[in-house]
Order: C-alpha cells, then structure tokens, then sequence
C-alpha cells in the first residue's frame, strides 16, 4: 500500500496571542503538539490511550522539543507512552491540525496539535503497554466502534472522519 509523504522540519512556535471564537476573547497558544494515528492495516484497528484513573481515551501524543523533528518527536512519544517503537521505513501522512481547548488555571489554554497517520501491516497487532505517564491502559479500536469510544478531546472526533477516509 503506497502513501505520499512530505517531509516536515519543527517549527518553533513562540506564544501567540491569538482571537478565540468560542470564548470571545484573547488566549496564549503556548505549544505545539504532534499526535499520531497508529493504523494496523489489517485488522482496521487503531491504538488509543486511556487516561489515568478516567474512561476517556486518546491518540498518543506529545510536545516536539525544541528543535525535534516532528518524525523524531512521535517517536519518543510512542515510546514514553506506549512502549511501541516506530521504525523509520514507516511513511507518515499528515491528517490534520486539531485545537484543544480547555480551562486552565489561568484561563483557556489552546493547544494545535499536527496529526499524522502511520499505518503497520505485520501479521499481528503489536503489543503495546501502557506508561505510568498518566495512561492506565492501551487499546487497539476497530475503527467500525470508533463512534462509540469516549474522548477526552471534542477535536478528537474530527480524526475519526480522517481515520475512515484513510485508512
């Protein structure tokens, strides 16, 4: 199965004041994040993280740091978070970016986080466990029940579309 990749240098983003629709009001983009669809082509199954001691899943997930590639820091993050490594022969497809909003202690904090897809096609589904870093638990969802999953992140529900359409 062929994918068009392009490759993607880190871009350093400084904090931005930026307008927030949903809030009427001015708000810090204080980071950039990189999330990542892990695909397994045949059993049209996708990892998710559930988050510690909740019944919210995720996508794995995580802050480049300075200077990281993209590439380089989803790999580090499937690593802290899912103990799966992915190998570089593995093409990545950017998806989308998705904003996450959310009340922090000093007001709404809005993340952007660049998805990517990365599909596996080995024989089995590769064992993944989960970190202590704030993951109780890790799941390969076919993406038929991916309508039922609870996420944390109402932006979550948009990969789904990408999921379906990709995969």
């Amino acid at each position: 199965m062929a994918i068009l990749t392009k490759r993607h240098k880190a871009v350093s983003l400084k904090s931005a004041n930026i307008f927030c629709l949903k809030e009427k009001r001015m708000v810090a983009v204080n980071e950039r994040r990189v999330g990542l669809v892990v695909f397994h082509v045949r059993t049209s199954s996708t990892l998710m993280l559930r988050c510690t001691g909740s019944r919210v899943w995720v996508f794995p997930e995580g802050q480049p740091h300075p200077g990281e590639a993209d590439r380089d820091a989803l790999k580090r993050v499937l690593v802290e978070e899912a103990r799966l490594l992915l190998a570089d022969e593995v093409p990545l497809q950017e998806l989308t970016t998705v904003r996450h909003e959310f009340q922090g202690s000093e007001g709404l904090i809005c993340k952007d986080a660049t998805c990517y897809l990365a599909r596996f096609t080995m024989p089995r589904v590769p064992a993944a466990v989960a970190s202590d870093d704030g993951h109780d638990a890790v799941r390969w969802w076919q993406v038929g029940d991916l309508a039922t999953v609870p996420y944390k992140y109402p932006a979550d529900l948009a990969i789904q579309r990408y999921i379906k359409q990709y995969a």
